[in-house]
């Protein structure tokens, strides 16, 4: 059998057009850094790295919220120990205005202070996350609390409020 001088030009064209495909494959990988440049390269590889990539971002997203939450416990935190120590302070002055001793002028200025101390806690339960949503408003963040007009009447709701973090 015979093999013609064209076939064996056409099978070192074919080898040679191979080769250049390869090179230009691994010029691709070099360049980018990446031994899968196209999803067609490997598939089941692909896949895994889109699916590792994926549980990647939702982990990030949780650390995010799990900040955002610390941020917001610590605020409240802190507004709750504010407000214990205003209610310590109001005790303080109604036992000092029952006292017998105390005269109606020095029960007027206690009244003012009192007042003040009043307003003190009316803003701390309007206190604000880095959101801007109410920390005391439970599942109606959007609202104020309390109304600036009816101070006793309290607006939000007793919904625990829950946050996806696994």
């Amino acid at each position: 059998m015979t093999i013609s001088t064209n076939f064996q030009f056409n099978q070192a064209i074919a080898q040679m057009q191979d080769l250049q495909s390869s090179i230009s494959k691994i010029q691709s990988q070099v360049s980018s850094g990446q031994a899968l440049t196209r999803p067609s390269d490997d598939a089941d590889k692909v896949n895994a790295i889109q699916r590792v990539q994926s549980a990647l971002s939702r982990q990030e997203n949780y650390d995010t919220i799990l900040g955002t939450v610390s941020d917001r416990l610590k605020t409240e935190e802190t507004s709750m120990r504010s407000a214990g120590d205003l209610l310590g302070r109001l005790k303080e002055l109604m036992l000092q205005a029952a006292n017998a001793t105390t005269g109606p002028s020095d029960r007027q200025n206690i009244a003012v202070v009192m007042e003040s101390t009043r307003a003190e806690l009316q803003s701390l339960a309007a206190v604000r996350d880095v959101d801007g949503h109410y920390l005391f408003s439970g599942t109606r963040a959007g609202s104020a609390p309390f109304a600036a007009e009816a101070p006793s009447d309290y607006r939000g709701d007793q919904s625990p409020t829950a946050v996806p973090i696994d």
